[in-house]
């Protein structure tokens, strides 16, 4: 594959590691990278979706789902009009599917599988519940308004899952958004800089300045 600099998603699955990147400075197109046990050799899957930037995922056995950006490397004249999911089989090396959940979005930064079994992702204030065998969306739920701006714009939102509940780092602040009733809190109204999301057990942490936060569930 192409020659990449940055690795911007993660995910695991069993005893598998998956990793997606951005391309160096004017390609456009990351990939996915697969390492199927420790001790395995890694193989790398070139560009999944033509020209997109991997830039959120997770996984359910040997299915990755995947958010993209439509932004390459340094430089790069972007050739997607917009940001996409997408669901890629690592067992048989097949793209399931590939689709924009709303026209014009810049990144898909967010994308977390609940226990249940629900696919979420995110871009902007905005989250989205994803069919996992289409990718179609559930539901649409509008958190913070953010302006989708026609710059470079890569893994800048946070998403994570904690006892059930979501947890989206937008701008300075933290959401807490119950997926079953829709409920929305703000349990970090500011002081956020960096929207870099942890789970330890059923804490979620999060960095303000050279401090580290921590969120205890009630």
């Amino acid at each position: 594959g192409r020659a990449q600099d940055r690795p911007q998603a993660w995910a695991t699955s069993g005893g598998s590691t998956y990793v997606g990147t951005g391309p160096g400075s004017g390609a456009v197109g990351g990939v996915l990278g697969i390492i199927a046990h420790p001790t395995a050799t890694p193989r790398v899957v070139d560009s999944p979706v033509p020209g997109h930037s991997i830039v959120s995922m997770a996984a359910s056995g040997a299915v990755v789902f995947g958010g993209t950006s439509r932004w390459g490397g340094f430089g790069a004249v972007p050739t997607a009009s917009g940001a996409q999911v997408f669901a890629y089989d690592t067992a048989t090396d097949t793209l399931l599917w590939a689709r924009e959940p709303d026209p014009g979005l810049q990144s898909v930064g967010g994308m977390v599988l609940l226990p249940d079994g629900s696919l979420w992702a995110a871009s902007g204030g905005t989250l989205y519940q994803l069919d996992r065998a289409t990718g179609a969306v559930l539901r649409r739920v509008p958190v913070e308004r953010v302006s989708q701006r026609e710059s470079p714009t890569y893994r800048n939102i946070g998403l994570v899952q904690a006892r059930g509940l979501l947890y989206l780092a937008v701008i300075d602040r933290i959401y807490t958004i119950d997926p079953v009733t829709l409920r929305i809190s703000l349990p970090v109204a500011s002081g956020v800089t960096h929207r870099n999301l942890a789970v330890l057990g059923d804490d979620v942490y999060y960095p303000s300045g050279v401090e580290l936060m921590r969120i205890r569930p009630r």
